[in-house]
Formats: C-alpha cells, sequence, structure tokens
C-alpha cells in the first residue's frame, strides 16, 4: 500500500528578530518558537559520527548578543535573508560563554556533509557512442528514453506539459559542467577554494552534473532528461571529495530562498543531526520550497536532511521495481524511484554509470517540475502529495511507493478538486489507488553497457562523449584530464598577470600559438629538454610568452609549477603508480599527456571567455562579482561561444588520441559553430593575425571562417578595448 503522508509538517512561519551591530550569517530562529537545546550536546563530538572541523561552529540568536559575548572574536559570513547565523572560530571556553547567553539559540559544531552515491561518478563506466545508447524493454518500441524514465512512465511528458511558466529547480550539489549540454540559467558557487574555476569545468566529480542530465538532460548526448525546460540553477557547495561543511549547505538553502527557488535537489546526507540545518529547512520550506533528498545509501535509517518533516525523503529502486539493497528506509521514506545502473551525463559530454539515493532524487524532482509547470499557483505541499498518492505499490517495501509521472498527470484534476489548500490536505478516500504493476528490466542487469565500477570491453577501458567518438581514453585517464583543464585556474588563476593561460590577447599574446605549444610538449609527456630558451618551435608566438608557457615546466618531465605530476595525479586524482617498474612509467608518460592536453583545453575554452567581445564591439567581461557567474564565463550568454568551445575541446581529445599539437586548424573548427549560424552572434579579438602568423594556409574555407569570427576584420577599430 502507498504510504499517506507520514511526515508532519509544520506550517508555521517562523521568522526571527534582526541583529543590526554585526554582520550576520543569516538562518531562521525564532526565539518563541525554536526548540531549547541542550548546548553541552551540541558541541560534544562524542555523540556524532560525522567529521566535525575543528574549532568551526555554527551559532543562531534571536536578539542581540551581551557585552560578554561581543567580546568573542567572530568572523561571520554573510548571506542575504532575514536571519541572524554566524560560522565562527571558537576555542572550547568561548563556546562554553556563547552557550550561556540567553539570545543563543543554537550553538554546535559544524561538520562535514557528503553526497550519497554509492559509487564516485568520476570512477565509473563511460559509455561509447557506437553501443547501443538506450535500453527498452523487449515489448516495447525503442525511444529516446532510458529504462529508468520509462519504469517512472515520464516518457515525452514534457511536450504534454507545455507551459510559458518555467519551475526553478536548484541543484545544491558539486556543480554543473558547462560542457554537459544542459541548460542551466544561473548558478552560485559558495566553495572558497574553487571559486575561481571556470564554470565549463566547474563539477570536479561529475556528481552535479549526472543529476542536472536526469532532471533536464537536452538529449544531444544520449541523455535525454525528464523536464529539459525546467529552469535549472546550479548552486556549488560541495568539494573536489564530494564533501561540504553543513555551514555551507545551510548557506545554499538560503541562496534558494533568497532567488526565489521552487524545488531544491538534495543529494548529499549525513546521520547527525543538526538544528541549524533543520531551522533553514524549516524556513525554505515556509518559503514554498519543494525540497527533495536523498534517503542515503546504508541500508539504515534515513539521513538528514531527507529525515525532516520538511522534505520529502526518497529511496532506491533497481531494475526489478523493488527497494534496492543498500537503500535507506523507515517512516520517513515517502517516495522511490530508479537508483541502479544508471546511465548520467559526465564529463567532456560522456554518459557514464550509478548508482545510489542520490541518483534516485533528480527522478522525482524532474517530475516534480513537470507537475509544477500546469500551475505554478499550487503549493509545495500539492506537489508533494501528489506524487506521493499517485505512486505505485512496491513488492518488497511498505515504506513508499514507487514514483509514476504518467499516472499523476492523469489524476491531477481529480486531486485539485479533493485537495484542502488551507489545511494542505487531501480527501484521500476520493483519490483512485494507482493499481499498475511496474514493468521490469531484468535484462539491463545482463547488459554490459550497464556495468558499474568496471569496464565492459576487453580491449581497454574507453570513454567516448558526442564531442568524440571511439577514442581510446581510459576513464582513469579522464580524470588526469579534467585535473589539468581546471589546474591554471588554481596556480595560474590571474588572466591578466598570465595571458598564455587562459586565452586572452592582453599583451599581444597569441592564444594559439600557447594552445598549440602546449600540445606540443603533451606530445613528449612533458620532456622540455629540447626546448631551449632561444629555439622556439612555434609560428607567430612571441619569445616571451613562449617561455611564461615553458618555464612552466620542469626539467626530466617531472614538475609542473614546481609540483610533481606524480603528487598532482596521486593527491588530486586518486590514482597511483610505480616509478620502479616499466609499466609504471608507461602508465606516468600516459597520464602526464593527458594532463599537459587538459591544459590546453583550459586555454581553448577559456579563449572564447576571455577574448570575447558582442557584435557592437564590446568586451565580454566577468562582472558576476563574488561567487557568481559573470557573462564571460556564463556559458548561456551567447551560447555560440559555448559550443565553439566544446567543438574545440573535442578537436583537443582528439589530437591527444593522435599524438598530434594544431594551432589555428583547431581554432577555425570550433568557430565553424559560429560561421555556420545565420546571424553573428560574437567576435574574438586578433583571431585572423593570431592564426595568419600561426602559419594559416590560404584553404579558402578556413580564412573565411576565421575572418567571419574575428573582431578586428569586422569592426575595424570600432570597439571597446
Amino acid at each position: 500500500m502507498n504510504n499517506r503522508m507520514k511526515k508532519t509538517i509544520i506550517s508555521s512561519i517562523l521568522i526571527a528578530s534582526i541583529l543590526n551591530n554585526i554582520t550576520p550569517y543569516n538562518a531562521g530562529a525564532n526565539s518563541d518558537n525554536i526548540e531549547n537545546y541542550d548546548m553541552t550536546t551540541l558541541y560534544d563530538t562524542s555523540v556524532h559520527d560525522s567529521e566535525t572541523i575543528d574549532d568551526q561552529y555554527i551559532i543562531v540568536t534571536n536578539d542581540e548578543l551581551s557585552e560578554d559575548v561581543d567580546s568573542v572574536q567572530l568572523t561571520p559570513e554573510t548571506i542575504d535573508s532575514d536571519q541572524e547565523m554566524y560560522v565562527v572560530n571558537l576555542d572550547s571556553e568561548q563556546a562554553e560563554a556563547l552557550s550561556n547567553d540567553k539570545n543563543v539559540t543554537i550553538l554546535e559544531e559544524d561538520f562535514i556533509v557528503s553526497a550519497n552515491s554509492l559509487y564516485p561518478l568520476n570512477t565509473n563506466y563511460y559509455n561509447p557512442k557506437n553501443r547501443r545508447p538506450h535500453a527498452f524493454h523487449e515489448n516495447q518500441e525503442h525511444n529516446d528514453h532510458e529504462w529508468n524514465i520509462q519504469l517512472i512512465n515520464a516518457e515525452d511528458l514534457s511536450e504534454q506539459v507545455k507551459s510559458p511558466d518555467k519551475v526553478k529547480v536548484a541543484i545544491i550539489d558539486s556543480g554543473v559542467d558547462r560542457i554537459s549540454n544542459i541548460y542551466v540559467e544561473d548558478s552560485v558557487c559558495l566553495v572558497p577554494e574553487e571559486d575561481q574555476i571556470t564554470t565549463m569545468f566547474e563539477d570536479l566529480t561529475g556528481h552535479g552534473t549526472a543529476i542536472a542530465s536526469i532532471i533536464a538532460g537536452s538529449g544531444e548526448d544520449g541523455i535525454l532528461g525528464i523536464n529539459p525546460d525546467a529552469e535549472i540553477y546550479s548552486v556549488k557547495v560541495l568539494d573536489k571529495n564530494n564533501n561540504a561543511p553543513v555551514s555551507r549547505i545551510i548557506e545554499g538553502i538560503y541562496w534558494c530562498i533568497d532567488n526565489d527557488i521552487d524545488i531544491i535537489n538534495m543529494s548529499f546526507g549525513t546521520n547527525r543531526f543538526s538544528p541549524a540545518l533543520e531551522q533553514a529547512v524549516k524556513d525554505a520550506y515556509n518559503a514554498g520550497i519543494l525540497m527533495i533528498g536523498a534517503a542515503g545509501n546504508n541500508a539504515g535509517e534515513v539521513e538528514y536532511p531527507a529525515a525532516f518533516d520538511e522534505v520529502m525523503a526518497v529511496g532506491a529502486v533497481n531494475t526489478n521495481a523493488q527497494m534496492s539493497d543498500f537503500s535507506n528506509t523507515g517512516e520517513e521514506l515517502e517516495i522511490a524511484a530508479p537508483g541502479e545502473k544508471i546511465k548520467v551525463g559526465s564529463f567532456f559530454c560522456g554518459t557514464s554509470v550509478t548508482h545510489g539515493t542520490s541518483i534516485a532524487v533528480p527522478h522525482v524532482v524532474g517530475v516534480a517540475s513537470l507537475l509544477w509547470e500546469k500551475d505554478k499557483s499550487k503549493s509545495n505541499e500539492f506537489i508533494r502529495q501528489l506524487i506521493e498518492y499517485s505512486a505505485k505499490n512496491i513488492d518488497n517495501t511498505d515504506d513508499c511507493g514507487l514514483l509514476d509521472a504518467d499516472y499523476a498527470l492523469s489524476i491531477y484534476d481529480t486531486f485539485t478538486e479533493n485537495f484542502d489548500n488551507e489545511l494542505s490536505k487531501v480527501n484521500d478516500l476520493a483519490i483512485p489507488q494507482n493499481e499498475q504493476i511496474a514493468t521490469t528490466y531484468e535484462e539491463i542487469d545482463d547488459d554490459e553497457n550497464y556495468v558499474e565500477g568496471r569496464w565492459s570491453k576487453k580491449e581497454h577501458q574507453k570513454i567516448v562523449g558526442s564531442v568524440v567518438a571511439n577514442l581510446g581514453i581510459s576513464d582513469d585517464e579522464l580524470k588526469v584530464i579534467k585535473e589539468g583543464a581546471i589546474y591554471p585556474d588554481i596556480v595560474l588563476n590571474k588572466a591578466s598577470d598570465h595571458p598564455q593561460w587562459h586565452g586572452y590577447f592582453a599583451n599581444g599574446c597569441n592564444y594559439i600559438g600557447c594552445y598549440q605549444l602546449v600540445q606540443r610538449i603533451g606530445k613528449g609527456a612533458g620532456n622540455i629538454d629540447c626546448y631551449s630558451d632561444n629555439n622556439n618551435p612555434i609560428p607567430g608566438l612571441d619569445n616571451d610568452d613562449y617561455l611564461a608557457i615553458k618555464n612552466c615546466f620542469g626539467r626530466k618531465s617531472e614538475t609542473f609549477c614546481n609540483r610533481s605530476y606524480k603528487s598532482i595525479i596521486e593527491e588530486e586524482c586518486h590514482l597511483t603508480y610505480d616509478l620502479n617498474t616499466e609499466s609504471g612509467r608507461k602508465q606516468a608518460s600516459r597520464y602526464r599527456r593527458c594532463f599537459i592536453y587538459g591544459l590546453s583545453m583550459h586555454i581553448m575554452a577559456d579563449t572564447f571567455a576571455h577574448s570575447a567581445y558582442t557584435i557592437d564591439g564590446k568586451k565580454i567581461n566577468h562582472d558576476g562579482g563574488t561567487g557568481k557567474v559573470g557573462k564571460a564565463d556564463n556559458k548561456n550568454y551567447l551560447k555560440s561561444r559555448y559550443d565553439c568551445s566544446k567543438r574545440g575541446v573535442g578537436k583537443a581529445l582528439q589530437n591527444l588520441q593522435r599524438n598530434a599539437a594544431y594551432g589555428y586548424l583547431d581554432f577555425a573548427t570550433a568557430c565553424e559553430c559560429e560561421y555556420n549560424l545565420t546571424d553573428h552572434t560574437f567576435y574574438i579579438r586578433n583571431l585572423l593575425i593570431n592564426a595568419f602568423t600561426n602559419g594559416m594556409s590560404k584553404d579558402l574555407h578556413l580564412l573565411d571562417v576565421i575572418k567571419y569570427v574575428d573582431l578586428t576584420f569586422n569592426r575595424g577599430d570600432n570597439y571597446t578595448p
């Protein structure tokens, strides 16, 4: 039987006083409504399993602090809301002092929250384009949807629910790569040490990108999401290890409140209760946000935040439409969705296979966004209960039912007629039960295209994205490429100081020559012994720019920017090799090549951000502000720039596979995306002169493409520097 709303939803609005004399990190607490917590328990690490952050606390206040407490050194961070919350560094004596202050309603240690994928996304299988791209039941016609979308009856429903009212979906996660062919309306990075990384490669683990593909994948690269029309917002809180302090999760929730988000995807969890997180969740619920969270993967109790009353907890089912063995269960569980052998979008427009309750959540989010599009005036509770009441039975559990999008749409009108908006309750006797039996997909279990955590082809581990097909690049090598693609943003992160690494025209830098030189060095796996200071082999590359690139590489193929490749690969990519063996040395050489070609991809991609101009001659700047994406890094601003950079990255991957190093040819190929459009959308500064000095042939087509996109050729001197 279907679970009938086992959670009790708190409907009262909690509003706190405003603290005027201290810069707040805002939360949401009312001294009349919030529970009085035992402070000694809250900062006693012995009662919790999660990793605590030393000497870092979360404080919520409901009034001005006393003079004694004012003397404590606070180091607050700020988010825009009506509440006072602080992330502070305290020793034990300071914490004790604050715990005795009558105006402190919450004091707790900050701790780590992790993504809820059973396997890391970047260790899974990448699907070659020439293999069978979609699985389908033997009695069904083949279509563009994966088995998991068919299981929940969500095929092509986005075509039936066309609406001008878009639902705003926030993915609080590891970010969403802009190379993933998912339209991201806006994004914010709340990870301080990663906010300088270009948005094209911002998702360092693939977790957030995978989730976004299930919700809103365009289908261009094999993953067609449930609702491609959903308005996606990326709220990056998880770091390169898929971890975040709970305080950062809270910050992300308040960002969603401030930005009028409708639905939050929460594919992370912890077994540790947090009163501050609970308060943020209450505030989001009272702001009308539908929160959907992962139950967890320990075959135990439902984790937080999914365990909170205000969050819809999601479990995972397998290909037999039964509860997965690993899925957490309990009375908090409200709905289940596919969570095993799920094909998702990933790095460089590839696809991977993964499982976990993390990946079950976006199925529910996608369906919720479709249902809400029918009438945006409906409440979060209406959508939540409609999903639960329309679920199918699951044979091996009574905790919840299986998501059924088509049935939810079929009873939508009946549900509307019988839903009491004031009480947020439906007359369940009037709602017809879903008696349908779920289709099973046992054949997926034996399909080598859905093997998780290992590779199915004997010849080698292979990945393929839409940008390139049939390239022999292993999954581990892909990790190294991705690390190279983001590394200039970490160690050489100011374009004005290092234009050679960021595709920036400043000081006459020939970004085409820089790109080609890096690939030339990559061909030799980082060996620069043949590159003397006076032996610049790249046509059109100024000697100063040549040296700026060359001098980043250490002698004997050992270092990049004074850090050993072995350190980068082992510590950042979590890969090991033994330099004392022949096979280990070969692997090291291959990894170095992958890393260096990744560096060249960064130059290619950044050119379309740092050297781009509008068609009226105005430079596209990085004007997003702290944590925000400016126009230069916004893939949706003059989208053809992104299409060109994606194609250029594909050329770089091809060069890696072929051990080649091209310059102007790759840029001309990339720019064909703009050339093939009916109307101009952007220009690149110095493209024509850089291509000519790099040795561009007189091929008329290449010349036409380069001239079409070049700023000076089209605008003369009529542009804004």
